[in-house]
């Protein structure tokens, strides 16, 4: 869709940035299939597993912020090894990519409290929000911003995804109620 509204060489940059952004995902994921069983079987009430869940948002949060500093501070010299001068669109942009790797570990959490509650539609609800805000919000922002519209859509879907969607039901309510705050 990017290159489509913007340009090849403009989709690339913002391809690159994606990219960087999703290796720590892919550790958070890594990270949560691990240690989440430990968070989650220790509760045998509510109020424990919700417990649980904070100190295990935490520790995802510490983790997310060890990634984004790391390319906050490493990014430009990342893009510039790995791809090469002409991509320093890519390392701007990338900065500005930094807030979904939040999201998206938080997200992890939400989703491997999913698969243990068994709500699994949630999953597929809060999936289908993200990609319809996405679409709506790249035919907006994209003519507007270029490639940065496209990153702020992505911020805004995967916020969306990840909590708003969380508003739609009693029953993911509660996580939102305790999972953060309690």
């Amino acid at each position: 869709m990017v290159a489509e509204m913007i340009g090849t060489v403009e989709a690339g940059q913002y391809a690159i940035a994606a990219r960087l952004v999703e290796f720590p995902v892919m550790f958070g994921s890594v990270v949560a299939a691990a240690y989440f069983p430990k968070f989650y079987s220790g509760a045998t009430d509510p109020e424990t597993l919700f417990r649980n869940l904070r100190k295990f948002n935490a520790v995802m949060a510490g983790l997310a912020t060890v990634f984004v500093l790391v390319l906050f501070v490493l990014g430009s010299i990342i893009v510039g090894v790995f791809f090469g001068e002409g991509y320093d669109q890519a390392a701007l942009v990338l900065k500005y990519f930094l807030p979904c790797i939040y999201i998206l570990f938080f997200r992890i959490v939400i989703s491997k409290w999913i698969l243990a509650t068994g709500i699994y539609w949630y999953s597929l609800f809060s999936h289908t929000l993200g990609a319809v805000v996405n679409i709506a919000l790249n035919f907006i922002l994209i003519p507007e911003m270029g490639m940065n519209g496209a990153v702020l859509a992505s911020i805004i879907s995967y916020f969306a995804a990840c909590w708003i969607a969380l508003l739609f039901s009693q029953k993911t309510r509660v996580y939102l109620r305790n999972a953060y705050i309690g």
